[in-house]
C-alpha cells in the first residue's frame, strides 16, 4: 500500500470511529430530553417542556455535537 492511501483510508477509518462516537453521544442526549434538533432543544426550553437548569450544559453539549458531526461530513466529503 502507498504511504499516501494509507494515510488517507487512516484518516478515513478515524473520521468514521469519531462520526459513529459522536452520533451515539447525539443518540443519547435526544433519548434523554426527547428531541431530534438544537433547535427541537431551544424550543422545548422556550415553551416549558424542558427546565433551563436542567438542561443548560446538554444544550451546549448538543449545539457542538451537531457542529462537530456536520465537520465530520464535510471532512469525508472531500477525502478523494
Amino acid at each position: 500500500m502507498e504511504p499516501r492511501d494509507l494515510e488517507r483510508e487512516s484518516l478515513r477509518a478515524y473520521l468514521e470511529a469519531r462520526r459513529r462516537q459522536v452520533e451515539a453521544e447525539l443518540f443519547l442526549l435526544t433519548t434523554k430530553h426527547g428531541v431530534r434538533t438544537v433547535q427541537e432543544f431551544d424550543a422545548a426550553i422556550q415553551q416549558g417542556k424542558i427546565r433551563e437548569a436542567e438542561g443548560f450544559e446538554d444544550f451546549f453539549t448538543f449545539d457542538h455535537l451537531e457542529a462537530e458531526q456536520d465537520k465530520i461530513r464535510e471532512a469525508l466529503n472531500s477525502l478523494p
